[in-house]
């Protein structure tokens, strides 16, 4: 029974996950015409061509989701007249699984977190002249590298460094990421959001001291994922029976006793030993 009741949870958060945005942009990612758009400034519709469903404002282009089938994606610099500045939330969620390239254009200079998640790409490419986001090892990001934005699902890099400048692993930013097997994560990293690593092809997680959050389901579903070791900074742990869920290489969780390390072992299905670092 306990068992049903979390995968319930891990779906119910998924979803979540799939319907989650920012609400700091002028532009809404539902395409319900609702209060919120009504009232920002300059909203004249929602609409949608061949391609992409959109918010019109009065001198720009918000994209709120793409419905071809294109191989390569090249975001169009403008359209009806307009140019295209903001990429919300789930705009590129799940997209279809022959999509290999999104070309992200100089105009956009905006883009919300999720926008990405559960992608199957290649890679993410970026206009040069784009004065808001650059791609490092293929990973999107602002300028200030202080947010980490999309990582393409099928990329052929293995280890990734985050820079020391982000401070949060963004929700589900990694998952489905099967190839990538390393990930360093520094010690700026606070949080780690929701689903980061779902999925992903990690052999061993080490988070340093500063980590003090991990959120649901964080390494479920890691099928090579082999060890974890979990830091004493560590205060919180989100649903700690979701941590490792659905990982059977899994043979140790390193942690210490005034953490909820252990708990991450006592979840149904995982066989993994508790190794005590300390108190």
């Amino acid at each position: 029974m306990k068992s049903k009741i979390i995968l319930a949870a891990l779906c119910t958060a998924c979803s979540l996950l799939a319907l989650s945005s920012l609400t700091s942009c002028s532009c809404s990612s539902s395409n319900e015409v609702d209060n919120t758009k009504i009232a920002s400034s300059g909203y004249e519709k929602s609409t949608a061509n061949e391609l992409y469903k959109y918010d019109v404002f009065d001198n720009h282009i918000c994209l709120t989701a793409y419905i071809g089938k294109e191989e390569t994606i090249n975001i169009p610099q403008e359209i009806d007249g307009k140019p295209v500045t903001e990429i919300l939330s789930n705009t590129f969620y799940n997209i279809d699984e022959n999509v290999k390239v999104v070309v992200i254009p100089k105009t956009v200079t905006y883009i919300e977190s999720h926008s990405f998640t559960n992608n199957k790409l290649e890679s993410i490419e970026l206009d040069k002249d784009n004065p808001s986001y650059i791609i490092e090892n293929a990973a999107l990001m602002d300028k200030d590298k202080t947010i980490l934005l999309a990582f393409p699902g099928k990329s052929s890099i293995e280890e990734f460094t985050i820079p020391s400048t982000v401070s949060s692993i963004p929700s589900g930013v990694f998952s489905g990421c099967t190839k990538l097997k390393k990930v360093k994560i520094p010690s700026s990293v606070k949080n780690i959001e929701t689903f980061a690593f779902m999925g992903s092809g990690i052999t061993q997680a080490e988070l340093p001291e500063g980590v003090e959050r991990i959120g649901m389901g964080v390494f479920w579903n890691c099928k090579n994922l082999e060890t974890l070791t979990l830091p004493k900074s560590l205060k919180t742990i989100d649903n700690p029976e979701t941590t490792c869920q659905n990982c059977p290489a899994l043979k140790t969780v390193k942690g210490y006793d005034s953490t909820d390390a252990e708990e991450i072992t006592k979840a149904d299905g995982v066989t993994a030993k508790y190794e005590s670092l300390g108190e």
